[in-house]
């Protein structure tokens, strides 16, 4: 009889055991399904937070003057933001805007050697040019060397020209230029831009 009631006692005891873990587990994972763990609130929140404020820094930045290559932006630019400006002006086959960058007595001494003189003779030898073997050339350059001194700066480079059409033939070209610009209203304008072929 006393070993009956050891058993029982042992089998009740475990039972027990078993009652009390799933009832514990039970809770636990009600407690997990109501409220998620704190971790969990924190990378659900977190990148909300965490976004407000680049987003406000995004939007102030709109407020600034854009990061472009355009004339008059209204801040003082950098010498070689010219030479970036007629790049972008050739690709896209703007010769007013080309002519624009120059100085209305402006030099543009051609790889041949002639000298174009007058921002309207520039606009016209380019826009000339850019109607025949350049029409579908795309330009690209690289900066050597600048340096200014006061409302004067020479720009130095290499260009290379692709895309020239000669006897129904694609070829390029390549050489180095030198803008003398001066400082006009916060922009440099070319003054003279010498650009010879290798």
């Amino acid at each position: 009889m006393a070993t009956e009631v050891k058993v029982s006692h042992k089998a009740w005891a475990a039972s027990a055991l078993s009652a009390v873990f799933l009832i514990a587990f039970a809770f636990v994972v009600t407690q997990q399904t109501r409220n998620p763990p704190a971790f969990e609130e924190a990378k659900t929140t977190a990148p909300a937070q965490s976004l407000d404020e680049p987003i406000e820094a995004a939007d102030q930045g709109k407020d600034v003057a854009p990061q472009v290559w355009e004339p008059g932006a209204g801040k003082d630019e950098a010498p070689e933001s010219t030479v970036k400006q007629l790049v972008q002006a050739w690709n896209h086959g703007d010769a007013d805007k080309i002519a624009q960058l120059f100085l209305p007595d402006g030099v543009l001494r051609l790889p041949t050697g002639s000298e174009i003189k007058s921002r309207e003779e520039i606009k016209n030898t380019i826009a000339k040019h850019h109607d025949g073997m350049l029409k579908e050339t795309k330009l690209t350059n690289s900066i050597e060397g600048i340096s200014t001194d006061g409302n004067t700066a020479i720009v130095k480079g290499n260009y290379h020209l692709d895309g020239i059409k000669m006897l129904g033939f694609s070829t390029g070209s390549t050489g180095s230029y030198e803008f003398h610009g001066t400082k006009r209203d916060g922009r440099w304008l070319i003054a003279k831009a010498e650009v010879t072929r290798e």
